[in-house]
């Protein structure tokens, strides 16, 4: 399954499904019991990546976001319509009526 990109170099061979690697890891959660104890809870995820092939701009961004709200936030700004109101923005404080 290939992705939207027509110009994409990458074979869409796995782990590549259609612009996307299919991840899977162990979230560590420390915590302390009521004691004073420390705990490690080990949650297992599944989750996918984009592919470094066909998209390294997005890849970029996962792999140096800190957290999930700085991914969220980034891959916001990277959207069509976030840049366009970027240039509207810009625009009007260029253009003024007299």
């Amino acid at each position: 399954m290939k992705c939207n990109d027509d110009q994409c170099r990458c074979t869409h061979e796995k782990p590549c499904e259609a612009g996307w690697i299919l991840e899977r890891g162990i979230d560590y959660i420390h915590g302390k019991t009521k004691d004073g104890h420390a705990t490690i809870k080990e949650i297992p995820y599944e989750g996918v990546r984009p592919c470094p092939t066909c998209d390294p701009d997005r890849d970029w961004i996962f792999k140096t976001s800190k957290s999930r709200d700085e991914l969220m936030r980034r891959l916001q700004e990277r959207s069509s319509h976030k840049r366009e109101q970027a240039y509207e923005r810009g625009e009007s404080e260029r253009t003024r009526t007299l």
